[in-house]
């Protein structure tokens, strides 16, 4: 199959349905996990990502930051790429989570393909 996705889009839609779902803030990991697999590239278990992507590539803000950092340094990550609009959560963690979890701010997709896949 053609893997040149300067010739190709692919766009995943998660229909609304009559269940209420959370999950917007998954868009970035989606786009990761699709992009490992046409990639042929495996991403590490000790990196997480957490952010809402648009149609342009933007990175958008999330809710519940700093439960979802403290969990992933729970769950032995030591990398996350968050959206740069919650740069303002991150000096509310406390030292022994900061310690022990790289944070990687980014406003666009780009910045974690390049950071990944290049």
């Amino acid at each position: 199959y053609n893997t040149d996705l300067k010739t190709q889009d692919i766009h995943i839609h998660f229909m609304e349905t009559a269940l209420k779902k959370d999950g917007p803030s998954a868009g970035v990991s989606i786009a990761v996990a699709i992009l490992s697999l046409i990639n042929k590239k495996k991403i590490p278990s000790s990196i997480a990502f957490t952010g809402e992507l648009s149609l342009k590539g933007d990175i958008l803000p999330i809710g519940g930051l700093k439960e979802k950092i403290t969990s992933a340094v729970e769950m032995g990550i030591n990398k996350i790429y968050i959206p740069s609009a919650n740069s303002g959560e991150v000096q509310n963690l406390m030292s022994e989570i900061l310690d022990n979890i790289e944070i990687i701010m980014v406003n666009n997709f780009s910045q974690i393909y390049d950071g990944l896949f290049k």
